[in-house]
């Protein structure tokens, strides 16, 4: 669908610097989408903002795998967010691994869901195909408490050494709302 409220505007040979101000020119001659003419030219001027800091990314939330291990868990995987992050990762353990992978996602404190995101499946032990489950939702959370949801909680692993709750990770960066 093509939107009619933004303009893409090249940058020049150069590349755009950051924090130097240019200029958009829009002449007379424009036609809107109706075909109304503009009456008078207009000079905007937009400033490139610099890159973002790099970030490193965080295990927020890890129960480690490790075995032996049953399916099932019996206890929620939660985690708690004291600060807004960006989620860039999440990966479960499934083994065995259902017939097909299944989705993962987010349930806050107050029922509101983030996702359900369809995972890509990944080799584990033994090449074992399908085992990990991974998403990369790129989601803002702001702070609070999270339960991991995932479409197949009868296959999810988990162990003693695990608090009883599913084989997780959770991966993101700490970000200002």
């Amino acid at each position: 669908m093509e939107k009619r409220d933004q303009v893409l505007v090249n940058p020049p040979d150069d590349e755009w610097e950051a924090g130097e101000t240019y200029y958009l020119f829009i002449t007379e001659d424009v036609r809107s989408v109706i075909g109304s003419i503009l009456t008078q030219g207009v000079r905007m001027p937009f400033t490139i903002e610099a890159p973002p800091e790099p970030y490193e990314i965080l295990s927020i939330f890890n129960e480690l795998l490790s075995f032996p291990a049953a399916d099932g868990p019996p206890e929620p995987s939660i985690f708690t967010l004291d600060v807004s992050h960006i989620i860039t990762r999440m990966e479960t353990f499934h083994f065995p691994p259902p017939p097909e992978v299944g989705s993962i996602g987010l349930r806050a404190e107050d029922g509101s869901e983030f996702g359900p995101w369809e995972a890509t499946g990944k080799a584990g032990p033994g090449d074992m195909p399908d085992v990990f489950w991974e998403v990369t939702p790129e989601l803002l959370l702001p702070p609070g408490t999270y339960q991991v949801i995932v479409s197949h909680p009868h296959t999810w692993s988990f162990n003693e050494e695990s608090g009883n709750r599913g084989f997780v990770t959770v991966e993101g960066f700490e970000r200002a709302q």
